[in-house]
């Protein structure tokens, strides 16, 4: 197998790159302030990343649910956005022939209280800023509230319906943002998932 990076790749999902050059996600904070649709900025900054000759963009991340975000100006791809900005955003990155992701995302118990004051989680464990000042956490981050199974269920669905926007919108794909602490993350860890449920306790629950 060549691995020359200009060679193309294909992905185990079947999707093709023409080459081995990927811009990863990463916040942007540029989307509209009040409705956190792509905005002209955005949809520029994209553009000229498409046009470098990427292999593949990752957006950064989109976001399933507006209530559980990481800051006010971060996409949202729910039944509530303007498609037409988000078929615009799609035709920037692959106008050039760049295979376009979306990254999609919940914040879980990281969720500020900018965004809103109650934050859902596999358990309610507080966010620990470091330096370890918990009065601080407690002002900038806000407090966890354990799901419910329908939370779980309800999440579950916000991302298929979130996936299913993404690609009549016309990205190739998307990538669920299972890192950094965000939601996903919270289920994959013993440290923040503490449920006795289906979803917590061994390693093949949690996941």
């Amino acid at each position: 197998m060549s691995t020359d990076i200009n060679t193309p790749l294909t992905l185990p999902c079947g999707i093709t790159l023409p080459n081995r050059i990927a811009k990863s996600a990463m916040t942007e904070g540029l989307a509209h302030p009040l409705y956190s649709d792509p905005n002209e900025a955005l949809i520029q900054l994209y553009k000229r990343w498409g046009e470098g000759g990427l292999g593949m963009c990752i957006t950064g991340n989109a976001f399933i649910d507006k209530r559980y975000r990481e800051a006010p100006r971060t996409m949202l791809l729910d039944e509530s956005a303007d498609l037409e900005k988000f078929k615009k955003l799609a035709r920037a990155i692959s106008a050039q022939g760049t295979i376009s992701i979306v990254q999609l995302s919940h914040s879980g118990r990281q969720t500020p209280v900018s965004v809103n004051t109650k934050a859902l989680a596999p358990s309610a464990v507080r966010v620990q800023l470091p330096g370890g000042s918990r009065l601080l956490s407690t002002l900038l981050i806000a407090r966890p509230v354990e799901m419910t199974r329908e939370d779980v269920l309800d999440v579950a669905d916000r991302f298929a319906a979130s996936a299913k926007l993404a690609v009549e919108a016309g990205f190739h794909g998307v990538q669920l943002h299972a890192a950094h602490g965000y939601l996903l993350a919270q289920f994959l860890s013993p440290r923040t998932n503490q449920r006795t449920d289906e979803w917590g306790g061994s390693l093949e629950n949690r996941k």
